[in-house]
């Protein structure tokens, strides 16, 4: 237990076990607003279509046990998610991490004590959206465990109202990611917390006093995430029709603006479509995380393409995923493991120190953009400055070949959905 996360009942310096969960990225720390907008989007995925990951279709632990293999991972991190809460006050804590990142090793040789790090209203209100979206789809395979989840967005959530502003500091003591707002503007959590905690509740009382304060829904990301309110009453059964309809009528506006950028080389909608990054002002998509753009923005277009059955929407979708796999300037497959030139060096630790040649498998790289965070620390020079071309296959170029939990998560609905929806005109 850090200084920072210290109670009446657990001081500084307490254990407790938290084990699970995954790893972030590149590194060995796990943190809750991450996690939270990571499980979203696998949970979407499977709310979209669940027969895509019967038993046993993925060869993990789990497979053979009668349940889906995408619930049963996306399980494996709720589980650790759980131990994050404080039993005593329903609390979260922001992350659990070393002091520093480790070196380029194996999990198992990563010997640095771990702590959990300071409770925020942004890592409770994302935990109780979560956790009240995994216990809705969840109520009828799997009763149980959903009223354990519903349970605990309960607790977290009346701590988020009896601390409503509480952000998050980085202690002096500890130097790894941070997952915080900058200006602790928290209006986007509260606004998919409330929607989560009714659709699961069926409880009005979540939704009193809502006004959401965005007359656009914008693209979903870790400090965006407004969206993923909106996203739910699009698909919930249990959304007033009402409702749907703003829903709808917000995320259109963002498809359309995505929509309306596809008119360059490529027919992608990435590096056209200018959302609003983490401090509120209009940015480039050419950001840290760039292929996760792209691949988020293939959801929106997806949930355009079901509202209008609209095949430019899907078109786009269809070729945002092309460009991940190699259709693109730089001409590699960004996804570890697939194409004839595909990312070989990525800023893994496993990967770096498992002995093997070819990386793990199916890790999403960030991608190009020209922000050169790592040219100071790395011995190379980014031979393209165009932002579309600057990308450094080499395991220390961490600002565009790292991978991430919810760049992964979100490349695996834009793949389900898009398979999805053609499959079904292909049926047709």
């Amino acid at each position: 237990m850090h200084e920072s996360a210290r109670s009446p009942e657990r001081p500084a310096g307490t254990v407790i076990s938290s084990p699970g969960g995954w790893y972030d990225a590149g590194d060995y720390n796990k943190y809750i607003v991450n996690s939270a907008f990571a499980v979203y989007f696998m949970l979407m995925a499977y709310e979209n279509c669940p027969s895509c990951f019967p038993d046993s279709a993925s060869n993990i632990p789990e497979s053979g046990n009668g349940k889906s293999d995408l619930i049963d991972e996306v399980r494996y991190n709720l589980d650790w998610m759980l131990t994050m809460q404080d039993p005593a006050d329903g609390g979260i804590y922001h992350k659990l991490t070393s002091k520093k990142f480790s070196g380029m090793v194996m999990p198992n040789e990563d010997h640095a004590k771990r702590y959990v790090v300071q409770k925020s209203t942004a890592a409770a209100l994302d935990f109780a959206a979560v956790s009240a979206y995994a216990a809705r789809l969840l109520k009828d395979t799997d009763p149980d465990y959903a009223s354990i989840l519903l349970a605990a967005a309960k607790k977290a959530w009346q701590w988020a109202i009896d601390n409503p502003a509480l952000a998050y500091r980085q202690p002096k003591d500890i130097h790894t990611g941070t997952y915080a707002r900058r200006g602790d503007n928290l209006d986007d959590e509260w606004s998919w917390a409330r929607v989560e905690m009714y659709l699961s509740s069926g409880e009005e009382a979540y939704l009193a006093g809502w006004k959401p304060k965005t007359k656009t829904a914008g693209v979903p990301n870790w400090a965006n995430v407004v969206s993923l309110g909106w996203l739910p009453l699009i698909n919930a059964r249990e959304t007033p029709e009402s409702l749907r309809k703003v829903a709808q009528q917000h995320m259109m506006q963002t498809a359309e603006t995505i929509l309306a950028a596809a008119q360059q080389g490529y027919r992608v909608s990435i590096g056209g479509y200018h959302n609003k990054n983490v401090a509120g002002q209009a940015g480039s998509d050419w950001v840290w995380g760039s292929n996760s753009v792209a691949a988020v923005h293939s959801v929106v277009l997806i949930h355009a393409y079901r509202m209008t059955s609209d095949p430019r929407y899907l078109n786009v979708a269809v070729a945002n995923l092309d460009y991940l796999l190699g259709r693109n300037p730089t001409g590699y497959s960004y996804l570890t493991g697939l194409g004839a030139r595909h990312t070989m060096n990525p800023h893994s630790r496993p990967s770096t120190a498992d002995g093997v040649v070819e990386p793990v498998p199916g890790l999403l790289a960030g991608g190009p953009h020209n922000d050169h965070q790592d040219r100071d620390v790395c011995d190379y020079d980014y031979t393209h400055k165009a932002p579309a071309k600057s990308y450094y296959d080499h395991v220390c170029s961490y600002a565009t070949n790292e991978h991430a939990i919810n760049w992964n998560a979100a490349l695996v609905a834009a793949a389900y959905l898009t398979h999805f929806e053609l499959e079904n005109l292909r049926v047709k």
